[in-house]
């Protein structure tokens, strides 16, 4: 055999040779290694069976672009013209060496990394054409029938061979080969051996496609497999041999329509990102093709069966763990159903190289981001199959000379064995290619009997030499979410009990891997099973690299003791360093600060073999790790004490002793040395050469003071309104129902530009903080990073920010993309999302993404969805009761699309806008033209989550508690959250309303109108009747009584009585029982609180019963509240206070004492507390008993006034509890053994005694003392320091209290009531110019919370002074100081009295 029949596939299609031997290195630099990762999307179009295409791929940076398989590149902003320069050879490219004067202006290199002089992301674009072979040669056959290769007469096997000079290359008629397998010749084409079931994969337990079963598509050893141009077994007696070809998989390139058509203009792919950093994870770029269409000859291929497009071209990277130098192949299936006229394909991307640390059981978890932008569809994810992943791989054999293809991977291996013949056991050979002679390839022995020999003979093994996905590596097929098992280290697996089995977990490799997840639509009705694959069903791929690496940590010193020299690197540093200083490379920012990387590094090993040496073209260096100096955390470790020497699970001992010490000794991670006498925290242990810490320790505490604590790496955060710092990065409200996972939601108008920031934070030490994409469509993009300028200075240096910009766009006739501003020739999708991942290089938000769904409408705005409620309504409540408004606002004309709307309240007023009274009203005039909100109000729908919806309906609902017992204006406006409107979001006009919270007093009169005979009758036989209390007190133990009290007096009025009942307890029974230390005699009056009238302006209170009374107190003024508390103790003494029990002052800085009429008393009476109960049977002899009360409670009755919170207690009340309830505005039956309560609130409560009259006093809006009232406005806001200004304040629920106070900040003065909404106060001095606020009180103790009502009145004290012009009359008198003085003083027999102040003699005033 000849070399030339194991040459690689890469074959020069020209004149000449038709078998062009490459070698290996060529082929390395030609075809492995650019390919990173690809997707594919498209849409149908207005035309029938038109699909517009549009392809996501990115590749490394530093490929001799323009160079081979046709590929060319250009600048627009310079030429519209594409350059190339093909068939270079290797010495000749520019790109894989340092030497100058191989500088080629024809080849793009991407090697300046300055934007002004190379603007690659603004003006670069790439061509992808399609054909076959390095030098881009046409597809083969052409259409033209000469197609054939000639054969001369006596040739013998691959020698003579020419091409037929009439063929041409005008690349039309060429087609792909059939099956994967092919090599391109006549009687190589038939069907493939594999079925559309088999590959699409199994029926699989779990969605892993490793290990393989039966079920897979393995290599079909049956079939004949011709080389490319091989001749039959020699036959002299032939003229000439004439050989059909097709184009081989593994030589094609370009786009391919899955209809027998092909792409010939090439794939224009615009550069839209460059990483200029040289690391394993850099030097690439990302790029998006302009859409191109294409026309189908139906709706589908066959049946129901889809046409299958898809994009191929070069290698995988050699260094993949998974998968090296395979094939890329991205597929997606297209068909036009009549039924889904606007169908279209799922959508998806991914980070190009997503770095994965290890990860404990159950592992690492990352998202795939999908979705599927045709309404109802739902998405599914699956690992793509062998044909999917690209179908073949590129391998080594032992002779250096790859290979695709299994015979020739075997002929091969028997080629170069050099073992006994008896022991080669190669059938055959490869003497000729008939169909008989090639079923007898493959290799008849393994190599175990050849070891001896010294000679190791490779195996073709279905798992290494083609296409699989990581080993246990799963995926949700309904969220996307990849679940991969790494193990916590490099170095270790894991055994787990999962459903009752124990599972082996091998241990992973740290470097790259290849991931192709398939993301296939599902219509509803469409069969959905887990793992089980739909052939008919329209699929995308997501073809991608993961890179598996152990944990990084760093300090902020020089951490591992050695220098400079010996560095970690890792694969985004070759320097040891983190948090780069300098700006430039994949992070365009200054870095925080430099740290040196401490832990979980390794070093660069090149092809040539040197650690720590990086070659020109880095794509094929590797960062490797000693396993056993990783778990101390460092590579270079040169501590003297620590020493190994270990099996490593492979078989391969380690005894380099971490570069120090010897092969003899058995240590890890402890110290021997008797120097080394460091001692560390309780519960740390010994953690190589860096210091100690726990087991999963985030930091390592160092075990001398010169280094800094070595610190485990945090991931990075978007900045939203619930983060810390907070930030503007759109907010993961919404759970999408496909995949479970949180998206943001945006709309926006069609022709308007898509806008919004990002926002990210790193809190770590040192930051490379950046945020970026996983794919953006035609005219996204993400706009050039700076620091968050909102944050700290400290802050701001962790931080990125960038604004996501997607401006409306058109298409002109000539096929120029231009910026358009009109709805109607906006022809961006309707529906899109668009993910971003916030990284910091190592770690990065990837589960989930930070994916935000974006919906383009046509114009339209957000309003309320009816007039009602109408802009000032007005709302009632009173305290504990829930009272909500009910407010809707609305955008959508279409009821499938929900905007993200919501009702928001508006906390700042703004004169002459809102609020606005309604026509013809003064709804909202002062003091009610502020806006507050109460405390505890709440929309009852939280704006959040899954609730967001289109229409918006939403109450705002208040429960008043006892400090918001006030008037609220409260203002709201409907916005559209993700629609900006200039500098706002866009809105409703603002509505507002009047929410006022109400006490009910009841209310008495001498007489009332009976309207069943339309007459006047008296009162006294009406009053409110509760006949259980009195069975409810044990009264020969005591009881009080208290109710606040506003009498009305009528004295000159002859028809009214002069005394009046306030309250009663009473007895219906006659009989005469021994009860309590008196006789309990039956008569009516057991104890009662009375008001007599002395004039028409005064009177008072007494108590008195049956046996006693009256007890008489001093007198008090009519038409105001009193407090009045009744207590009886165990032994009959008793107690009437009025207006409290404790001495004091009405107000602190006050010299007037409070008043508090009082009276004690010795009674023998009590409450009825009797009980009597009644059994009757009845003939079923069933029993009933009923129980009747003789004592009964009563409220008023002929009484003039009103009265609010009646209270009784089955115990005697202390004077101190008696005052401390007269400032006790809420009590709760059971405390303090109260056992009734009174508060009127609900007039259907009321049990009156007298139900003959009809229109009984309902209860009425009233403020009582007990009350707290809220300063709404003070009419004069200024004043001077020395106070004495009279005030009007705006007030609610002011009440007529002996003790109505207002107070300027820390002073008090005493209020006149003018009404429950006006109060006069003179305003106090005070110390300084000062702002104060107003907050008045009802009781003088307790005063307007200005946090629970939402205001906070102020009034402005100012210096002024009094000016004497030295006349006999001038001069100041205030309020008869004088003549206090002397009265309290002087007649108390204190003499010393003193003056002072401030004077400035002959002062003038300032002008």
């Amino acid at each position: 055999l000849t070399m030339a029949a194991f040459a690689p596939s890469r074959r020069a299609w020209a004149t000449g040779p038709i078998c062009v031997l490459l070698v290996s290195s060529f082929l390395d630099i030609v075809s492995a290694s650019h390919f990173r990762y690809g997707s594919i999307r498209w849409l149908p179009t207005k035309i029938a069976n038109e699909a517009e295409f549009e392809l996501q791929v990115a590749f490394r940076k530093n490929y001799n672009w323009g160079a081979f398989f046709k590929e060319k590149w250009r600048d627009t902003a310079v030429s519209p013209l594409w350059t190339s320069d093909l068939g270079l050879s290797p010495a000749q490219l520019p790109c894989d060496s340092t030497d100058i004067t191989l500088a080629n202006d024809k080849i793009l290199c991407f090697d300046v990394e300055d934007p002004v002089l190379a603007p690659y992301t603004a003006s670069y674009e790439l061509l992808f054409p399609t054909g076959m072979g390095i030098n881009g040669n046409d597809l083969a056959p052409n259409d033209d029938e000469k197609d054939t290769y000639v054969y001369p007469v006596g040739s013998t096997g691959n020698t003579g061979k020419i091409l037929n000079s009439l063929a041409d290359s005008e690349n039309k008629g060429g087609f792909m080969c059939k099956c994967r397998f092919h090599k391109g010749v006549n009687g190589d084409n038939n069907a493939c051996p594999e079925t559309t079931t088999n590959l699409l994969g199994k029926l699989q337990t779990s969605n892993s496609g490793y290990p393989p079963d039966s079920n897979d598509p393995i290599y079909p050893v049956t079939l004949p497999q011709f080389f490319l141009g091989e001749i039959m077994p020699t036959d002299s007696t032939l003229l000439t041999r004439e050989i059909k070809l097709c184009t081989p998989w593994s030589e094609a390139f370009g786009f391919f329509y899955g209809d027998g058509g092909h792409n010939n203009e090439g794939v224009v792919v615009k550069v839209t990102e460059i990483d200029f950093d040289n690391t394993a994870l850099g030097n690439s770029f990302r790029g998006t093709s302009t859409k191109f269409k294409h026309q189908y000859p139906a709706g589908y291929l066959t049946g129901t069966t889809p046409f299958t497009a898809y994009f191929t071209g070069g290698n995988r990277l050699k260094i993949l763990n998974n998968n090296p130098q395979g094939r890329f192949r991205l597929e997606t299936t297209v068909k036009f159903n009549p039924a889904y006229p606007k169908n279209a394909s799922p959508i998806g991307g991914q980070i190009p190289m997503l770095p994965v640390p290890y990860t404990a059981y159950p592992g690492a978890k990352f998202q795939i981001p999908a979705y599927d932008r045709d309404e109802g569809d739902e998405v599914r994810f699956f690992l793509g199959n062998q044909q999917e992943q690209g179908g073949l791989l590129l391998n080594p054999t032992l002779g250096g000379v790859p290979t695709y293809h299994k015979d020739v991977f075997v002929a091969k291996i028997c080629a170069e064995f050099t073992g006994p013949a008896d022991t080669k056991n190669c059938k055959g050979g490869l003497s000729g290619l008939s169909a008989t002679v090639s079923l007898n390839y493959e290799l008849n022995t393994l190599y175990t009997t050849n070891v001896a020999a010294g000679n190791t003979m490779g195996t073709w093994d279905e798992k290494v030499n083609l296409p699989y996905v990581p080993e246990d590596l799963s995926i949700d097929y309904k969220t996307g979410v990849v679940t991969w098992v790494t193990g916590k280290d490099m170095a270790t697996g894991s055994t787990q009990i999962e459903n009752g089995v124990s599972v082996t977990y091998e241990r992973k490799n740290t470097g790259f891997y290849n991931l192709v997840v398939m993301v296939e639509e599902r219509k509803t009705g469409d069969t959905d099973t887990a793992f089980v694959r739909n052939p008919n069903a329209v699929k995308i791929p997501i073809d991608f690299l993961l890179y598996l690496y152990p944990a990084v940590h760093f300090c902020n010193k020089d951490c591992n003791n050695i220098g400079d020299n010996n560095k970690l690197q890792t694969f985004e540093s070759r320097e040891g360093v983190y948090g780069d200083s300098s700006v430039g490379g994949v992070y365009p920012l200054s870095g925080s600060g430099q740290c040196k990387i401490c832990g979980g590094g390794g070093a660069y090993l090149n092809p040539t073999g040197v650690i720590g040496e990086t070659s020109v073209s880095v794509e094929d260096d590797e960062v490797v790790y000693d396993p056993f100096a990783y778990k101390n955390g460092t590579f270079y470790c040169d501590v003297d004490q620590i020493r190994t020497n270990h099996i490593y699970p492979d078989d391969k001992e380690y005894s380099v002793a971490n570069h120090a010490g010897q092969a003899t000794d058995v240590e890890f991670g402890f110290v021997s040395d008797s120097g080394f006498n460091y001692t560390f925290p309780a519960g740390y242990k010994f953690i190589g050469c860096l210091g100690a810490g726990a087991e999963d320790a985030s930091s390592i505490v160092p075990y001398s003071g010169e280094f800094d604590v070595c610190n485990g790496n945090n991931p990075p955060f978007f900045l939203t309104t619930d983060t810390t710092p907070i930030g503007n990065t759109p907010r993961l409200l919404y759970t999408d129902p496909n995949t479970g996972l949180n998206r943001a939601r945006r709309s926006y108008e069609r022709g308007q530009t898509v806008e919004f920031t990002l926002q990210a934070y790193d809190a770590d030490q040192c930051t490379e903080v950046t945020i970026s994409d996983v794919g953006l469509s035609i005219n996204m993009a993400l706009l050039a990073p700076t620091r968050v300028s909102t944050l700290s200075d400290a802050e701001s240096a962790n931080s990125v920010e960038r604004v996501f910009s997607w401006p409306a766009y058109t298409t002109t006739l000539s096929g120029e993309l231009v910026s358009t501003t009109n709805a109607g020739l906006d022809e961006r999708d309707q529906f899109t999302v668009v993910c971003f991942f916030a990284s910091d290089q190592y770690l990065l938000t990837s589960y989930p993404f930070h994916c935000i769904e974006i919906t383009l409408v046509q114009p339209t705005q957000i309003e309320w969805c009816s007039a009602q409620p109408e802009n000032g309504k007005a709302y009632e409540s009173y305290l504990g009761q829930e009272e909500c408004i009910p407010m809707c606002v609305s955008k959508s004309p279409i009821s499938t699309f929900a905007y993200n709307i919501v009702v928001r309240p508006v906390s700042v007023d703004k004169p002459g806008e809102f609020p606005r009274n309604p026509p013809g009203t003064g709804t909202f005039d002062y003091p009610q033209d502020t806006i507050n909100f109460p405390a505890s109000g709440k929309f009852n729908r939280m704006q959040d989550s899954v609730a967001l919806r289109d229409p918006w309906n939403v109450d705002y609902c208040v429960t008043p508690s006892i400090e918001e017992e006030c008037l609220f204006t409260m203002c709201f406006q409907g916005v559209d959250i993700d629609t900006i409107v200039g500098d706002n979001y866009e809105s409703t006009d603002v509505r507002c309303f009047l929410f006022q919270v109400y006490n009910f007093v009841l209310s008495f009169t001498p007489q009332i109108l009976d309207s069943t005979t339309s007459l006047m009758v008296p009162t006294d036989d009406i009053w409110v009747h509760d006949s259980v209390v009195s069975s409810e007190l044990s009264a020969q133990q005591g009881y009080s009584v208290s109710a606040w009290v506003l009498p009305l007096c009528a004295y000159l009025e002859a028809i009214d009585p002069v005394n009046r009942t306030v309250i009663q307890f009473a007895s219906t029974r006659e009989n005469v029982k021994p009860k309590g230390p008196g006789l309990d005699d039956g008569l009516e009056i057991r104890s009662a609180i009375m008001f007599a009238e002395t004039s028409a302006e005064k009177g008072y209170f007494y108590y008195f019963d049956t046996h006693s009374g009256p007890f008489i107190t001093e007198e008090v003024a009519c038409g105001i509240w009193h407090y009045v508390a009744l207590t009886v103790a165990v032994g009959g003494s008793g107690n009437l206070y009025v207006d409290g029990s404790l001495i004091g002052y009405d107000i602190a800085t006050s010299i007037d004492l409070h008043k508090q009429p009082h009276v004690s008393f010795q009674t023998s009476s009590r409450p009825d507390d009797e009980v009597y109960t009644e059994t009757t049977v009845h003939p079923d002899g069933t029993e009933t008993v009923t129980m009747s009360y003789p004592g009964y409670f009563r409220v008023g009755g002929g009484f003039y006034g009103s009265i609010d919170e009646v209270r009784v207690w089955d115990k005697d009340l202390s004077p101190a509890e008696a005052d401390a309830d007269k400032f006790t505005r809420q009590v709760v039956i059971g405390e303090n053994n109260l056992v009734l309560n009174f508060p009127w609130s609900d007039s259907g409560t009321i049990n009156w005694h007298n139900t003959s009259v009809v229109d009984h006093t309902l209860p009425n809006k009233s403020p009582y003392p007990s009350m707290t009232p809220c300063v709404l406005g003070v009419d004069i806001v200024i004043g001077p320091v020395v106070g004495g200004c009279m005030l009007d304040v705006r007030v609610w629920q002011a009440a007529k209290s002996t003790q109505l106070t207002c107070r300027f900040g820390e002073y008090s003065s005493r209020a006149k009531w003018i009404s429950e909404t006006h109060i006069r106060c003179e305003a106090p001095m005070a110390n300084s110019p000062q702002f104060v606020t107003v907050t008045a009180s009802n009781n003088g103790g307790v005063f307007t919370n200005t946090s629970a009502v939402g205001k906070a009145v102020q009034y402005l004290y100012m210096d002024s002074v009094l000016y004497l012009d030295g006349g006999d009359v001038s001069g100041a008198n205030l309020d008869g100081v004088c003549s206090e003085l002397i009265d309290k003083q002087v007649n108390g027999g204190e003499k010393q009295v003193t003056f002072g102040g401030w004077f400035c003699p002959n002062c003038s005033p300032e002008a």
